[in-house]
This record gives structure tokens, C-alpha cells and sequence, in this order.
């Protein structure tokens, strides 16, 4: 990938090396047990590692499901899980200073990397906090090492309330500790502002974040070329209405035509997304009901209805934003 950065005067020249932890950590406690770590200019010569891991790491666009929608992440992604090898030799190094200067705080060791490419302005990460793990109910720490362009980073309390600012890029180092990931959330929000590419490190200890990068396949089933990506509530949802459509058939063969009429309109939210599905040939909708065999039968937003049916369902919940993570 050719992505290019503006180095610092100083990330200029010479091999990468990280500076002394112990003394030039600026601690910030927050409210509710949380606290921000901040080392700035952790790594001299980040520029270097900017540059290779934009050129090495296997990143991969990714897409999501936002309520009837499947929407782009706006950033690039990897992810390396626990006793893999690291894409470059300063994430290593990186990786034994934190768990030597944190560990015993800690009580366990940084494990695993996610890494965030973050193109230009228009690349962004919403508010939230790291509580698909453990952190929802543990204290634990979060340690971001930031390559490339500065970006602001945010933090505020959860519920809301003033925000923290940080300009974090050039080999800053920032480590979200105690509380903060399920007390506070923190964000990387969008600019109009011309601004250059930033590479994000995290590292994170064993079961802090759930199904991140590669993990991630055990909530979403991918498909390739089909724009369709299916996850835990549309399976279910899948099931339940082929439940409901043997209970249809079975009324009409008993002759409960009137009970097996209710069944004609059915609301499959999370199945069809945003797909545009001809009509009753989704292999999802074939046989729905018996509705299959009805020529007046059509797709309707989210919904199934034929004339002579119930008032559609009104469709439920707000859009999100394209770029909530």
C-alpha cells in the first residue's frame, strides 16, 4: 500500500528507538478509578515504522451492520492475537517496555495488537469503550502507540459530560488505564482539515476486546462479493420464521385458512438489510408464509405485504451513523 507521511523534525533520521518509560510518564486521574497515561515522543524515528508497517501489514477494509444498512468501517484494520509474530521488530520491542514498566500494575502482560490505518480525515472512530471482553466488569489497560500524522483523540465520561483532548501521533505513547474503558469512552473523530495518515497500535491484554479482527468470524459469517454479511440476530431471526412457516402450513392442511391468514405479513428486520432482493427471489424469502406463490406479494422496505394485509410495520430504530465503531 503506498501511503506516504510528513515525518516530524523528530522522526527524522536515525534507526527507531524507544526512550525511558520509568520518569516520563505524565499520569492524569480521572473520575470514577480511570486514569490516562501520556508519553510523548515515545518512539524517535517513527517515521520508519510508519512507512513499514504501511507497506507490510495485511490491511483489510471492513463492513458492518448498522440497523438496515451495511455500512463501511471508515479505517483499515489488522489484528495480531496472542503468540503471534508482529509485523515489525518495534511493535516487539514496544510490547516487552510496556509489559516491563506496567506488569506488576497490571497483574498480567500485554497480549495481542490491533491496528487501525487511518487515511485522512475522513477516517474516524465513534464514541466508545472496550466492553466486549472483560473490561466491561475488570479494570485493565488499553496502550496506543501512535505512528504518523497527529489526530485528535477524546475522552469524556460515559453518559457524557466535558471532553479530554489529546494530540497523539508521531511515536506518542497514551495508555488508558483502571476504569476508563467502561467508565469513560474515548473517540477519533472526523476532520475537514487536510491531515495526513495515522497508524494506530493497541495493545491489549488476554479477553480484553471480544471478536477483534480475524477473531471476529465467530459474530460475523463473512461472504465474499455478495455484500451480504449475516450475523448472530439474522441467523436467529432466519430460524424463528422458518419456524413460523411450517406452523403456517400446517393451519392450511388442517383447514385454519383464517388462522394461517395472520401469517401473511412478517416483519424480517436483520434478514434482508439493505439488499436490493427481486422480488420473493431471495433465498431467504422463498416459500415465506406461503406467501411465495402469491403474484401480488412484494418487498416492501423491511417488510413483507400483499394487498388486503395489515398496515406494514413502521421500521424500527434510528439510523447510525456510517461510522459508529
Amino acid at each position: 500500500m503506498s501511503v506516504s507521511v510528513q515525518e516530524s523534525l523528530l522522526d527524522a533520521g536515525g534507526e527507531p528507538a524507544f526512550g525511558p518509560l520509568e520518569g516520563e510518564v505524565r499520569r492524569m486521574p480521572l473520575a470514577r478509578g480511570a486514569w490516562v497515561d501520556h508519553r510523548p515522543g515515545w518512539l524517535a524515528g517513527s517515521g520508519t515504522v510508519f512507512s513499514r508497517l504501511a507497506e507490510t501489514v495485511p490491511w483489510r477494509a471492513e463492513k458492518r451492520h448498522m440497523y438496515d444498512k451495511v455500512v463501511d468501517v471508515p479505517r483499515l484494520l489488522s489484528f495480531y492475537a496472542e503468540g503471534a509474530e508482529l509485523p515489525d521488530p518495534a511493535l516487539a520491542t514496544a510490547l516487552r517496555a510496556l509489559n516491563a514498566h506496567y506488569g506488576a500494575e497490571l497483574g498480567e502482560l500485554f497480549r495481542t495488537a490491533g491496528l487501525c490505518l487511518y487515511r485522512d480525515g475522513r477516517d474516524s472512530v465513534a464514541w466508545h469503550g472496550d466492553t466486549t471482553g472483560r473490561s466491561k466488569t475488570e479494570d485493565t489497560m488499553v496502550a496506543i502507540l501512535s505512528l504518523g500524522t497527529p489526530r485528535a483523540f477524546l475522552l469524556r465520561p460515559r453518559g457524557g459530560g466535558d471532553s479530554l483532548r489529546y494530540e497523539i501521533g508521531h511515536g506518542d505513547l497514551l495508555v488508558m488505564g483502571g476504569s476508563c474503558q467502561r467508565t469513560w469512552e474515548h473517540s477519533v473523530p472526523k476532520t475537514t482539515q487536510a491531515v495526513g495518515p495515522r497508524i494506530s497500535v493497541q495493545f491489549r491484554p488476554r479477553g480484553v476486546r471480544l471478536f477483534h479482527g480475524r477473531g471476529r468470524q465467530w459474530a460475523h459469517f463473512r461472504t465474499s462479493g455478495c455484500g451480504f454479511l449475516p450475523n448472530f440476530r439474522s441467523v436467529g431471526v432466519a430460524v424463528y420464521l422458518s419456524v413460523m412457516t411450517w406452523r403456517a402450513v400446517e393451519l392450511a392442511v388442517i383447514g385454519q385458512q383464517g388462522q394461517a391468514e395472520g401469517f401473511r405479513q412478517c416483519h424480517v428486520h436483520g434478514v434482508i438489510g439493505s439488499q436490493v432482493v427481486p422480488e420473493l427471489e431471495h433465498p431467504d424469502l422463498q416459500g415465506l408464509h406461503g406467501m411465495a406463490h402469491d403474484p401480488q406479494a412484494r418487498v416492501v422496505g423491511q417488510h413483507l405485504t400483499r394487498p388486503g394485509g395489515r398496515d406494514r410495520l413502521r421500521r424500527t430504530g434510528d439510523r447510525q451513523a456510517a461510522d459508529h465503531a
